[in-house]
């Protein structure tokens, strides 16, 4: 198992059929703390629903998805309230620059590879 392989889950998705398939960064906040800053490079729907909204067995172990079980674990612990941000870019350098100055800036507490 990864190290977050034997947490507990839930499963979500987006839903709005107009951001689905755009690309940009996207953000957790819970009682208006950001929690966690991402990029997307390929789509929402990618990223969220088949991601972190979904994770299947094979993702919990060494070879996984450690960092979508991660997540989708805080975003389970997290309860009630917890906002999911999205904006969408379609620049792929913007994209990666604006979410290391935006992690950098709020010090999210979910973001543990990029601090």
């Amino acid at each position: 198992m990864n190290p977050y392989g034997d947490e507990k889950y839930c499963k979500f998705e987006i839903i709005d059929e107009t951001v689905l398939y755009q690309k940009g960064l996207y953000s957790y906040i819970s009682q208006g703390e950001v929690k966690y800053i991402g990029r997307c490079r390929d789509s929402f729907y990618s990223r969220i629903n088949t991601g972190y909204g979904y994770i299947s067995p094979k993702n919990c172990y060494i070879d996984g998805q450690a960092t979508n079980c991660h997540i989708n674990s805080k975003i389970n612990s997290a309860g009630e309230g917890l906002e999911l941000w999205i904006a969408s870019l379609e620049n792929e350098i913007e994209i990666i620059e604006r979410e290391r100055i935006l992690i950098k800036k709020y010090q999210t507490k979910w973001n543990i590879a990029l601090k």
